[in-house]
């Protein structure tokens, strides 16, 4: 299904190309990678091979030091749904792969045992492996139970390296990139609330985050948005424009991979008294957004929650009535829309020639 598909193997498997196609400091955990060959049950290749040529994304990528993949590999997968295949039940995969990827190929089983079947050598490049067995074991991914934690910590040069594969998406369904998106900064508010969704806030959290959003409508353009209730496009156009999402914890945080990546870019998950999971927090990690642990006392410090017990962070249940102080929320967004504007400001002076 996609919440596993997108943050746990597309998006690392993208970063981890970017790594291998990026000029890399000597200092850096990847330097000169060897040759490879894909042995695990999904691959990103980029480069060429003996068989035939590179196909290249048709979309004009907005940085031309990103690599596009020449085609992506499913070895040990069928094109059929379920547990042999690697295709969800709502189709989000294959969906999302044709708009980040368009004109990408994607080669399944039935073409992979051709190759290996053919007696030629064949030459990959470039070869990103994803497996989830191995990276299972990973002591990083020991510790948080996520098979992308490792390569969600990887430093990149390039802090917004997947701009290119989100332009693409956003021109494939007709939406505007950032530059000519809101003038504001928008805050969206994933409300769970509303269709009663697990885990939400208890009704005087909700009502109370509300009316203090509500507060800042003259600053900031704000959504309260149930994201069940939408299509799978308008969710994506939504996102790509947040500059600050705002959620209790849950599974909708992967659609944060539209939003784009700037130094206002915070995405804020709210956790029951006594629970955390870094689920969620790794994929911002890979994607440079500011990530804050919220609970009901404050802000939870990096420094606090990387010592966690994640087993015991996940808590004995979650919660339905999860409280939060409103105004612990807004403080926050408030600071975030002051740097804002005093960047635009900065940027209208030197835009005239005042500084």
């Amino acid at each position: 299904m996609f919440p596993h598909f997108g943050p746990e193997a597309f998006v690392p498997a993208l970063k981890a190309l970017s790594l291998l196609t990026t000029p890399l400091p000597s200092t850096h955990p990847y330097v000169a990678p060897p040759p490879a060959t894909v042995e695990g049950g999904a691959g990103l290749e980029g480069g060429d091979d003996l068989l035939q040529p590179t196909r290249r994304s048709e979309v004009d990528l907005v940085n031309e030091s990103t690599i596009v993949p020449a085609r992506i590999m499913f070895p040990r997968c069928t094109g059929e749904m379920g547990m042999k295949g690697w295709k969800d039940d709502a189709g989000l995969n294959e969906w999302v792969l044709g708009i980040t990827l368009p004109g990408v190929p994607v080669e399944e089983k039935e073409e992979w045992d051709k190759r290996a079947g053919s007696g030629e050598l064949i030459a990959l490049e470039r070869v990103v492996i994803v497996d989830r067995w191995a990276a299972h074991r990973h002591p990083d991914t020991y510790q948080w139970k996520k098979m992308m934690s490792h390569m969600a910590i990887q430093p990149s040069l390039v802090q917004d390296w997947f701009e290119p594969f989100r332009a693409n998406a956003l021109q494939s369904l007709g939406a505007p990139l950032i530059d000519d998106g809101p003038k504001k900064p928008v805050v969206v508010y994933l409300d769970r609330n509303r269709n009663s969704q697990s885990p939400r806030f208890n009704l005087e959290s909700h009502t109370g985050l509300i009316k203090a959003l509500k507060s800042i409508s003259g600053r900031a353009e704000v959504h309260q948005s149930v994201l069940m209730n939408m299509r799978k496009e308008e969710i994506v156009k939504l996102m790509s424009t947040a500059t600050i999402v705002i959620s209790p914890h849950c599974a909708e945080f992967i659609h944060t991979m539209w939003m784009p990546t700037t130094p206002f870019s915070t995405v804020m998950e709210i956790f029951d008294s006594g629970s955390f999971v870094r689920d969620n927090q790794l994929l911002s990690e890979m994607l440079h957004h500011e990530h804050l642990i919220v609970r009901e006392d404050g802000i939870l410090p990096k420094e606090e929650w990387l010592l966690m017990d994640v087993e015991k962070g996940r808590g004995e249940r979650w919660d339905d009535d999860i409280a939060i102080d409103p105004k612990i929320i807004l403080d926050r967004v408030v600071r975030i829309l002051d740097e804002y504007d005093s960047a635009a400001l900065r940027d209208r002076a030197e835009e005239f020639g005042d500084v």
